[in-house]
């Protein structure tokens, strides 16, 4: 028992959905020599990628050491500025008020009190 024709999915049954099939031919000769010229080609294209290879990693090499260049250039110029706020902090120091250190008193043992009574009776 087939299944209804609406749920088939081709559209009848003498109609074939199937590509027509290519047809050998002479042009198969053309094909071949086109292939062994594109392979041709392709040996030298690798020469020409090699080379392109090359002149992107020079390329690359000399963008680092610019970068390298100007980083080295811009840690100097810091260093330079922080050797100038250093030299205007020590000019202004003798200027700025002296912080105030809370200290706490020193509990001097009695053997100390005892040896410092000793040292002010000999004088």
């Amino acid at each position: 028992m087939y299944p209804p024709n609406e749920s088939q999915l081709v559209l009848s049954r003498g109609s074939t959905q199937r590509l027509p099939v290519a047809r050998s031919s002479k042009s198969s000769a053309h094909v071949k020599r086109y292939l062994q010229s594109f392979f041709l080609e392709k040996n030298k294209g690798t020469d020409v990628i090699t080379e392109t290879l090359k002149i992107q990693e020079s390329e690359e090499k000399e963008k680092y050491l610019r970068k390298a260049t100007r980083r080295d250039e811009i840690l100097q110029l810091l260093r330079k500025q922080r050797e100038e706020r250093i030299s205007k902090e020590l000019v202004s120091l003798p200027y700025k008020p002296k912080a105030k250190v809370h200290k706490a008193k020193k509990v001097i043992p009695e053997s100390d009190k005892e040896d410092q009574e000793e040292v002010k009776g000999l004088d």
